[in-house]
């Protein structure tokens, strides 16, 4: 549902709902509704995208940016929003976290985390990686602003430069140890685990269940990436060994 002049993006809203249903009911189960609905609303009313049921109210700023003059490379914005709001229905309604310090992690994060996989099924590794990589830039940006940082255990609706960026390359390095299609796996045995509640899950489950998956010498990047504040700096190799 759209003003019949903002036409551009509705190639790229069919693409998104085809490959988001694709991933997603192939690892977390069938889509419930027989319609999903993409409904614009006025830029005036915000610049936001988010799911309610089967209806995805989408920003009129996504509308009007024409997705057929899009470069190579270029992460056409209506496609990524409505992957990721469609992307919500199994993380963020099906599974439902207590609500608390660390929920933004198991929706935000492995929405966003999925949505790259996304990427990489609809267009390829490449861009996938220009995905990641856009994600941690988003959370470098918003770490300079900051004067402290919460760990992405305990993430709230206020952090959402950690919630999506950070949550999505620290997602995508742990997939990197066991593989996607692994990694996919396993999230969607947490899910099932998870679907029943209350009790709602919180990170700390999500935490003790992926120690399973992860070798014992990767626990400890586990417990850095997700309990703790950790920022590592990569010196070029002439400067290494000098004190700092």
């Amino acid at each position: 549902y759209h003003h019949p002049d903002h036409h551009f993006i509705t190639a790229s809203i069919f693409a998104a709902v085809e490959a988001s249903l694709a991933l997603n009911n192939e690892f977390f189960g069938p889509f419930a509704y027989d319609t999903i609905k993409i409904v614009e609303f006025p830029r005036t009313e915000g610049s936001y995208a988010t799911l309610m049921g089967n209806i995805i109210p989408l920003s009129e700023q996504r509308f009007v940016a024409d997705s057929r003059k899009t470069e190579a490379g270029y992460h056409d914005l209506a496609f990524y929003a409505v992957a990721h709001e469609l992307t919500h229905y199994w993380w963020g309604q099906q599974l439902l976290p207590a609500n608390g310090p660390g929920a933004h992690f198991l929706t935000e994060s492995i929405t966003e985390y999925l949505t790259a996989m996304i990427y990489r099924d609809y267009f390829g590794d490449d861009l996938a990686e220009a995905f990641i990589r856009l994600q941690r830039k988003r959370y470098l940006l918003g770490r300079k602003q900051q004067k402290t940082e919460k760990a992405l255990a305990e993430v709230g609706p206020e952090d959402a430069h950690i919630a999506y960026g950070k949550g999505a390359f620290v997602l995508d390095r742990f997939a990197r140890k066991i593989g996607h299609q692994a990694f996919a796996g396993y999230l969607a045995s947490f899910r099932s685990r998870h679907l029943s509640g209350p009790p709602y899950p919180i990170v700390a489950d999500f935490i003790d269940a992926m120690a399973l998956e992860l070798s014992p010498e990767n626990h400890a990047l586990l417990t850095e990436q997700l309990l703790d504040v950790i920022f590592y700096v990569f010196l070029p190799l002439k400067m290494r060994g000098s004190q700092v």
